[in-house]
């Protein structure tokens, strides 16, 4: 069990940072991608954007360039590669949050 799926266990915890009624939605998705360009074509094109958004116009194309070369180190001479992410999700308790009712 990884450290971060470990955490999820620690009720107490959750419910001091103001979540009640927790239930955790545990979800994995994979993602398969041919090549570097289609998975930086990917990456441009939702949320991690906002990442390379925040170089500066000078940074972006070395960055750009170090992402490649570092993606064709991992996966090899194919070029494939797969991408596992998880995603958690709980409720949070609105009389635990310092909202307008």
């Amino acid at each position: 069990m990884s450290a971060f799926r470990h955490g999820l266990h620690h009720g107490r915890r959750r419910q001091a940072a103001g979540f009640d009624q927790v239930s955790v939605v545990h979800e994995d998705a994979t993602f398969d991608y041919a090549d570097v360009d289609e998975w930086w074509r990917t990456q441009m094109s939702h949320g991690a954007r906002a990442y390379v958004d925040f170089l500066s116009p000078d940074q972006r194309e070395p960055f750009r360039m170090a992402a490649r070369r570092r993606y064709a180190e991992v996966t090899g001479a194919e070029g494939a590669s797969s991408v596992m992410q998880q995603a958690l999700t709980g409720r949070v308790a609105h009389d635990r949050l310092d909202l307008p009712p």
